[in-house]
């Protein structure tokens, strides 16, 4: 189980982090992004969502579409597990920080796409007025 077991998906986090701080970030990408797969193999939904954020955040200049996937994949990662209101008050405003940048169009169906994602399984939406699903 090498290429699942926590160890390994650790060591490619440290590389990933290892790799940005040098500014190689194509091979930063490819770490973090294995890393997420090794997480998502050994079904550690928290792992999956933190490092799907951290990612979105690192590339969110570069490449806004895929930012904004990994965005959904956090949020879909923790209210699939039953839990991580932390990850998706953290994943709200980068995606409003993304959106910002985007056609309202656009916008306003990632928006309803994510609310409707969060309503779907009864959690909490920090965009909504009252803090709530409704």
């Amino acid at each position: 189980m090498t290429h699942s077991d926590p160890a390994t998906a650790w060591r490619l986090v440290a590389e990933a982090r290892r790799n940005a701080r040098q500014h190689r970030h194509v091979a930063a990408r490819r770490s973090y992004e294995h890393a997420i797969d090794r997480f998502r193999a050994i079904d550690d939904r928290f792992s999956v969502a933190a490092l799907s954020l951290e990612l979105a955040s690192a590339i969110s200049d570069e490449d806004s579409d895929a930012a904004l996937w990994l965005i959904m994949q956090a949020v879909e990662a923790v209210v699939g597990a039953g839990g991580g209101y932390a990850t998706i008050e953290a994943a709200i405003p980068l995606q409003e920080r993304i959106l910002a940048r985007i056609d309202d169009e656009s916008a306003a169906a990632v928006r309803a796409e994510t609310d409707a994602l969060l309503t779907d399984y009864g959690t909490e939406n920090p965009r909504s007025p009252a803090g709530s699903s409704g």
